[in-house]
Order: C-alpha cells, then structure tokens, then sequence
C-alpha cells in the first residue's frame, strides 16, 4: 500500500511539475494568449496580456479587450467555436499595433468548449514591408 500512495504522490508531483512548466512557457511567449469561455469570460491569461489590457477577471473580454458594452461583430471566438475549426485573421490596435491572430476550439477538462486565443505582434515586421 505503500508504494501505491508514493506513487500516486509521485505521479501527482510530476503532474504539477508539467502544468508549472506550461504555465511558464505561455507566460513567457512575447504574444497574447488568452483562453475564452463561451459566456465571453476569460479563464486564463499569460502575462503579456495582463500587461497590455490589465486584469483577465475584471469582466468579459469585449469589455476587457475593445472596452465595448457588447459583442463584437462578428466575434472571432464565436466564429471559431460555432464551425470547431481555426480561425485566422489580423487585429490592428488604434495605436497602430498589429497582431496576426489564431482562434482554436477545444474541449476544456470541465467539458466545456472554449477557445484558445494566440495574437502575435507582426507590428514590426509591417512597418519593415511598409519601407
């Protein structure tokens, strides 16, 4: 019995190792990456993202991402969950930033569908093309 419980608790640690590791590596991407529920809420948010819109809790991602009162039309996300492919498309900030964007559907362990959301910042490239 023994050896069973240290190697649950072995196996648990190695779990968490692996999930830390993840965690790490999506908070270091120098991109967005964001997970989207389909009530609009956010569930997960690397630090890039917290640090260009601020807090991933603070209400649903229209209002966090575009400070809209309502959906965007049309939603990328919805889009993507509504057809269960990926969805690829660029996103210009006001500022001139822009992002190529890639929205994938997936099942999340809690059974819901969800979209993972990947923006990277092709500002500096564009203006390289640009001159």
């Amino acid at each position: 019995m023994v050896s069973t419980n240290s190697q649950i608790a072995a196996r648990s640690r190695a779990l968490a190792e692996e999930r830390q590791r993840l965690f790490n590596l999506l908070n270091e991407l120098p991109g967005i990456v964001y997970v989207r529920a389909p009530d609009y809420s956010i569930s997960f948010a690397n630090r890039y993202f917290q640090q260009r819109f601020g807090d991933p809790t603070a209400g649903p991602c229209y209002r966090i991402i575009h400070n809209r009162d309502a959906p965007c039309e049309p939603c990328r996300c919805d889009t993507a969950l509504a057809e269960g492919q990926l969805m690829e498309s660029e996103w210009v900030f006001a500022d001139g930033t822009s992002y190529q964007l890639f929205d994938y559907p997936f099942v999340d362990v809690d059974g819901v569908e969800k979209v993972v959301h990947l923006g990277i910042d092709t500002s500096k490239r564009r203006r390289a093309e640009a001159e």
